[in-house]
């Protein structure tokens, strides 16, 4: 205990600058956590804002990502469909380019089919060695007449 009214009066002002001081400690404490609070709430607001805006943002890409697949697939089933086509056509074209077309060969009309067929075959190898083609029966594979029969028609030799 304090000897002198002095040093006794002394403590209690002490004990009150003390108590003041803790008080104004534990308000300077509540206002920190509040202004905290205040500033996380604030920021979380605005990082919802953020996430919304990505959802909004992947939902439209998402969309775009499955309408460019859908295009993808088209493009796709169209580029099979012309190589299938140029593939058929250059292969026609190889398996035709050996053809020859002999215009201006008259149609024999006497005689059974066959007959025929052996006259027609006479007349291309004789226009063949005239041309000095190499080639003999073995390599035509068929004759076909082109156009209407009874006139004057194109013979298409099949090699």
């Amino acid at each position: 205990m304090p000897n002198t009214p002095h040093q006794r009066n002394t403590r209690s002002n002490s004990n009150t600058n003390t108590q003041i001081t803790l008080l104004d400690i534990k308000t300077l404490i509540e206002k920190s956590k509040q202004d905290m609070l205040e500033v996380l709430a604030e920021k979380m607001d605005n990082q919802t804002k953020m996430i919304d805006s990505l959802v909004k943002q992947i939902e439209e890409m998402t969309k775009v990502n499955k309408s460019l697949k859908k295009k993808n697939e088209i493009l796709e089933e169209r580029i099979e469909s012309l190589s299938s086509s140029v593939i058929e056509e250059m292969e026609d074209r190889i398996r035709r380019q050996k053809n020859i077309i002999i215009s201006g060969i008259s149609e024999e009309r006497s005689g059974s089919i066959d007959e025929r067929r052996r006259i027609e075959v006479e007349k291309v190898e004789e226009i063949m060695q005239q041309l000095s083609v190499d080639a003999d029966r073995d390599d035509i594979t068929s004759i076909h007449r082109i156009g209407k029969p009874g006139r004057a028609i194109d013979l298409l030799l099949v090699c």
